[in-house]
């Protein structure tokens, strides 16, 4: 009885195969893959942050890549439009409005960048008074209480502002993608 199989295990060709044919789109979501994976390996966490909060500008501007591509015509952009006119019409409007889009997702991304500046300094101030010897939290004074709700609520809001970004973000990808097809 043979238990071992002749064949791969591993989905190699196929995926070979999708790369191949999306590579407007495999290399910019590689090099972003690639770019977190380093700054993880070299253990630059501040780094590290700041590029997992920019994600979704990163989305905006691989889409915007993507529409270019497609108006070079190195990938099927212009296949959903009656003439190359119209295509590079609609070509220039959508990178019009990711333009815009990318400016409002900066100008968040920048907010979020401040909220969680405001949760780590609520975070610091809080530890220098529970690190002190002898602190207790039930004989604790109430602005160390206030200071670790606030550092909370800043951490939420970001956390919400930023999900938010990355629907965003990940619903311009999809649209740029469905165009593409």
């Amino acid at each position: 009885m043979l238990i071992a199989s002749t064949q791969p295990i591993w989905p190699e060709q196929r995926l070979i195969g999708i790369l191949q044919g999306n590579v407007a789109v495999a290399i910019p979501l590689l090099l972003l893959t690639l770019k977190l994976a380093v700054l993880r390996v070299a253990g630059n966490a501040d780094e590290l942050f700041r590029r997992l909060v920019s994600i979704p500008l990163e989305l905006v501007f691989i889409s915007n890549g993507i529409v270019v591509a497609g108006l070079a015509r190195r990938i099927p952009f212009a296949s959903h439009y009656s003439s190359d006119t119209q295509a590079d019409f609609a070509g220039a409007i959508i990178l019009i409005g990711l333009a815009g889009v990318a400016a409002v997702v900066y100008r968040v991304d920048r907010y979020v960048h401040v909220v969680l500046q405001k949760f780590s300094t609520a975070i610091e101030s809080t530890n220098l008074q529970v690190n002190q010897p002898g602190f207790d939290f039930t004989n604790a004074p109430p602005r160390v209480s206030w200071r670790l709700a606030l550092g909370l609520g800043y951490f939420l809001s970001a956390l919400l502002i930023w999900t938010l970004e990355m629907i965003v973000g990940i619903v311009i990808l999809w649209q740029v993608f469905l165009r593409v097809r």
